[in-house]
């Protein structure tokens, strides 16, 4: 008998098939044709042979393709090249920079800092040749030194005597290692975006706080306090990721500046990555949380706000040590007048800039202090430094610093040995 009929899906499995092998082949041959070409393209022009020739002709397109290709990564590798212009340049450059200062008839700018204001003092910074990012992609991990042990650097120090003589108004800054300060910028003339790691505050929103215990109700909490915490422990507000930055937790909000970093010896990750584990001081709640702002945070209102007016009012921007890549950080230069960058890599905004140095920041910073006339005060020795920084006493919690603890041995009365061998013996019952 005749053969049964082809089902009516065989024709188009079939075809599929088909496509998909002749899909195949054509992959293959377009993959060794690209190897091809990159071995001639590889090859110095004057080693190339007339088959190479012929076959770089046969393929404009993709000829010209692999040469726009190689030309973006020379240009990326060149901006993410740290260089520093010669020393001439540089003095040109600062020269610039004065004139324009001197041109604002005395009215301040504002100073924008990153982390490469801080190499110096030895704390990393990200994307430099040794930066955290840039180690961690080649699977080295980088060692983040005590903030306590940094010492303000030179570009500090000149950045607080600028604020001194009345050229800067505010310094905004990603660092969160408090050297502005040490450095003698007072903290409302400074704008800490990411935070600190010498603060911490209660109930600062985005995690957990453990209420007090109410003595009237035997220690136990009642259904309205569990209902709170679980709603702060999920992060239930209703507004998403960044709502866990927006209302408080329990806790009154006190705010504490400490001698120590918060964040040593806690998480950084999870759901308890903000919580330092002490206790309030104020209300007695377990709600100290840190106040460093991590990535897909929300950053403090209130500090933003700050930051943007004044970067608004301001005539100049001096951008230092930043490669101005994160937002929001990256947009307040732009919302100043005029803006100036020193830096050692490429930005984006270099091309909308009216000066960009290739410099040291602590070069800049000494070279221009000394074309306005502004003294740079000298480093104070650690000793120094920490006999006008300790508190009379020591915030609870804080470890005490070696000048403290010289303070309390001197104070500590002497024992008189005569009294001690006359003292009477004690009688047992």
């Amino acid at each position: 008998g005749a053969p049964p009929p082809p089902s009516p899906s065989y024709g188009s499995r079939a075809r599929m098939k088909r496509e998909a092998r002749e899909a195949h082949e054509r992959r293959v041959e377009s993959e060794a044709l690209e190897r091809r070409l990159r071995a001639v393209l590889a090859r110095p022009p004057e080693s190339r042979t007339p088959p190479d020739l012929a076959l770089l002709a046969q393929h404009p397109a993709r000829v010209a393709r692999h040469a726009r290709n190689a030309r973006r990564r020379a240009e990326a590798s060149a901006r993410a090249e740290a260089r520093a212009d010669p020393p001439e340049v540089i003095a040109e450059r600062v020269a610039d920079v004065a004139r324009l200062i001197r041109s604002l008839n005395g009215t301040p700018f504002v100073v924008h800092t990153g982390a490469g204001v801080s190499t110096a003092a030895g704390v990393p910074d990200f994307r430099g040749p040794e930066g955290v990012w840039t180690m961690r992609a080649k699977g080295v991990k980088v060692r983040v030194p005590s903030f306590e042990t940094r010492e303000p650097t030179l570009a500090h120090r000149a950045i607080a005597a600028l604020h001194a003589a009345g050229f800067v108004s505010r310094v905004i800054t990603q660092n969160v290692d408090g050297l502005h300060q040490r450095a003698g910028l007072p903290d409302a003339a400074v704008s800490e975006l990411h935070g600190s790691v010498f603060r911490e505050t209660c109930g600062v929103p985005g995690g957990p706080a453990r209420a007090p215990r109410s003595p009237a109700g035997g220690g136990k909490e009642g259904e309205g306090e569990r209902n709170e915490r679980k709603k702060t422990h999920s992060g239930d507000s209703g507004e998403g990721v960044h709502a866990k930055n927006a209302a408080p937790a329990l806790g009154c909000g006190a705010v504490f500046t400490r001698a120590f970093d918060v964040t040593a010896g806690k998480p950084h990750s999870g759901r308890h990555r903000h919580s330092t584990g002490r206790r309030c001081e104020r209300c007695g709640a377990r709600a100290l949380r840190d106040a460093i702002v991590h990535f897909g945070e929300r950053l403090d209102d209130a500090t933003l706000a700050e930051a943007t007016e004044a970067a608004v009012r301001a005539p100049l921007a001096i951008v230092l040590g930043t490669s101005l890549k994160v937002p929001p950080a990256s947009t307040l230069p732009g919302k100043s007048g005029a803006t100036v960058i020193c830096n050692l890599q490429w930005t984006s905004k270099d091309t909308r800039a009216a000066v960009v140095a290739r410099a040291e920041c602590d070069d800049f910073a000494r070279r221009l202090c000394d074309a306005l006339g502004v003294a740079v005060p000298e480093a104070k020795p650690k000793r120094e430094r920490e006999e006008e920084e300790a508190p009379e006493e020591p915030p609870r919690f804080a470890p005490m610093t070696k000048a403290e603890k010289r303070r309390k041995k001197a104070a500590a009365p002497v024992p008189d040995p005569d009294a001690f061998l006359s003292a009477k013996p004690i009688e047992y019952k």
